[in-house]
């Protein structure tokens, strides 16, 4: 019958040298660093949702944000007078 080894527990070198690979590879191909990202919104919890649009809409939230969609997007519905409409 055959002997069962052990599992050996990494070396806290080559954790090291993982650690650096992966540093590495996420700094390389994007992933998330510190100090990416936008900063958060003052005073609101953001709500993250996914949102099928033409692309003549995107386009048009990428100019309404000046570059920055979500930010075209909210102008936009800030600017909206819901009263004005029968809903």
């Amino acid at each position: 019958m055959a002997k069962l080894r052990t599992p050996r527990t990494p070396s806290s070198n080559y954790l090291r040298r993982m650690a650096v690979r992966d540093a590495e590879r996420i700094a390389a191909t994007g992933g998330a660093r510190p100090g990416s990202g936008r900063p958060p919104l003052a005073g609101t919890k953001p709500e993250m949702k996914s949102v099928k649009l033409s692309r003549e809409h995107w386009d048009l939230a990428r100019r309404i944000g000046e570059g920055i969609m979500a930010e075209g997007l909210r102008r936009a519905l800030d600017a909206y007078d819901i009263d004005a409409c029968d809903v």
